[in-house]
């Protein structure tokens, strides 16, 4: 379990990196330099809406590892495949 959040937390960090060089912007969108100005404010707000901004990403990764789209543009959940574990 420890292992799967280390990922979700690289993969996230590794997409904030990837659009913090990013110079294209949309207008009312947030550049990865903008999040990490508010991740590393001491103002109270901004750090707050790092931290939610984050978590909302990590929460659509997760979503995402656990359901696809089908041919018939419907959601559809993933079946997990688990190894049976015996412990001796």
């Amino acid at each position: 379990m420890e292992l799967k959040l280390a990922i979700k937390t690289a993969l996230v960090l590794l997409l904030i990196s990837c659009f913090a060089s990013s110079p294209v912007k949309a207008d009312g969108e947030l550049a990865g330099g903008e999040l990490y100005s508010y991740c590393v404010s001491t103002d109270q707000v901004a750090s707050t809406a790092c931290r939610f901004y984050v978590l909302g990403i990590v929460q659509g990764v997760g979503l995402g590892d656990g359901a696809y789209l089908d041919a018939s543009r419907i959601i559809r959940r993933k079946r997990k495949w688990l190894p049976s574990l015996k412990i001796r």
